[in-house]
């Protein structure tokens, strides 16, 4: 998907940002904090819908995190950054569906209701 695209490309980048400034630390370990809309839309309801008491669907969207650790590369001159968009995208694929998106979802939305939503 274009999301595993970009994600790869920023993977790739921060390889190549660690490397040129500090030569060797491209091989560090480095985790990114990854955000996820984990709203499950199955339909569309009207709004009246939405409304109702009980509704199927919530307002808005409902996000989580995952934190993804950063592939690591050898060599980064020789590396292939094709490589790293499918390689984020079979760690964002294993992390998705892990127990972790759903209680930072919950703590997020536990955060919101006791400090408001800003």
């Amino acid at each position: 998907t274009v999301n595993d695209v970009i994600t790869g490309t920023v993977f790739y980048g921060i390889q190549l940002y660690m490397h040129r400034m500090s030569p060797g630390s491209e091989n560090l370990p480095a985790t990114a904090l990854v955000l996820l809309n984990t709203r499950s839309v199955s339909k569309h309801l009207s709004l009246e819908d939405i409304r109702k008491d009980g509704a199927e669907a919530s307002w808005g969207n409902q996000f989580g995190f995952i934190h993804v650790p950063l592939p690591a590369c050898k060599c980064i001159k020789k590396a292939n950054p094709i490589d790293y968009v499918f390689e984020a995208q079979e760690l964002i694929m294993k992390k998705r569906s892990s127990l972790g998106v759903y209680l930072t979802g919950r703590f997020l939305e536990m955060l919101r209701r006791l400090r408001g939503p800003e």
